[in-house]
């Protein structure tokens, strides 16, 4: 049975344009979030001295921290090796890089993309 809004019937059908933006602007939203935690984690990346060992990508380097983007560990051991180190990297505790700082580099390390491809042999 249609609503009735101002004696006009309402179908369910005419109210999905409706419920798209409801969505749309939410997802917006969150996107909006994910953005500014990315280029905040950059920003804290470069800040905290990360790139001095892993790159300004995460890409690492022969006599220098290991690479950790793109394809960074699963954030559990992400965490944990910031936290607690098993090599020369000096540790993160809460103090000196809070939770969401460090969930926030994490999320610019997911962000980096892949390096292009290399043609060892051009034809």
């Amino acid at each position: 049975m249609p609503i009735l809004v101002f004696d006009l019937p309402i179908t369910k059908w005419m109210l999905l344009p409706i419920l798209c933006v409801m969505t749309f602007k939410i997802t917006a939203n969150e996107v909006s979030e994910v953005d500014d935690a990315e280029q905040n984690g950059r920003t804290l990346y470069i800040q905290k001295g990360c790139y001095s060992c892993h790159g300004y990508e995460g890409q690492g380097g022969i006599i220098s921290g290991p690479k950790i983007a793109p394809n960074p560990l699963p954030v559990d051991v992400f965490i944990t090796r910031v936290r607690w180190p098993v090599a020369d990297m000096p540790a993160y505790s809460g103090r000196v890089l809070k939770d969401k700082e460090l969930l926030d580099i994490y999320r610019y390390l997911q962000t980096v993309p892949l390096p292009p491809e290399l043609n060892m042999l051009s034809e």
